[in-house]
């Protein structure tokens, strides 16, 4: 559940720009300019201390890992859309143990040549941050701890999400679907129609 009482959550209109040929900082070669640029966005960002009542109308239990009662009596937490953050960074990162055995299939997004694929993913990993920042999800995980481990770790079942139907939509939009081969039935542009001299 969210922590909305205590963020200020206010909205601003937000062009995306993760069009196939745009290079963002986020979607460049490795470097370490480009790593920079995700742990700015917080894909680092250490866990936040929430007070026990807020921390349990947040669906937490009075078991999930805090702070000593001398201490304050806090709950550790993660802030869902950092986490979020961190692992779409991460498939950025691994993304290429899975590129052969894509390939060699050579369907769907792998018929193109490699440049073209590699536009197409980066474009996908940016379209993808942009909306994680844009819907950033304020709800906080709780830490548990593990019996022989020395570390904490985040109990993510105990996060509960109010989430729009997603059965709902996708059955929306199977049944509103044109199928694969629409572009054989564009005609010629028209006055007034948008015609790019690049794909955008």
């Amino acid at each position: 559940a969210p922590l909305t009482p205590d963020v200020k959550i206010s909205y601003e209109p937000k062009k995306f720009n993760s069009t196939l040929f745009r290079t963002s900082i986020y979607r460049q070669e490795p470097s370490p300019e480009v790593d920079q640029a995700w742990i700015d966005i917080g894909v680092h960002l250490s866990v936040i201390l929430v007070d026990e009542d807020k921390a349990l109308r947040a669906g937490f239990s009075k078991g999930h890992i805090k702070t000593p009662p001398a201490a304050g009596g806090q709950y550790y937490a993660n802030v869902e859309v950092f986490h979020q953050l961190h692992c779409l960074n991460l498939l950025r990162k691994t993304s290429y143990w899975n590129h052969d055995y894509y390939a060699n299939l050579g369907e769907v997004e792998f018929v193109n040549e490699d440049h073209i694929v590699r536009l197409h993913a980066d474009n996908c990993l940016d379209a993808l941050r942009e909306q994680l920042m844009c819907t950033a999800d304020i709800g906080i995980l709780p830490y548990v701890r593990v019996r022989g481990k020395d570390r904490a770790y985040p109990d993510f079942p105990a996060a509960t999400h109010m989430c729009r139907n997603f059965e709902d939509i996708r059955e929306w939009a199977r049944n509103a679907q044109t199928g694969r081969e629409w572009t054989a039935h564009l005609y010629d542009p028209q006055p007034g129609d948008i015609v790019l001299d690049k794909i955008p």
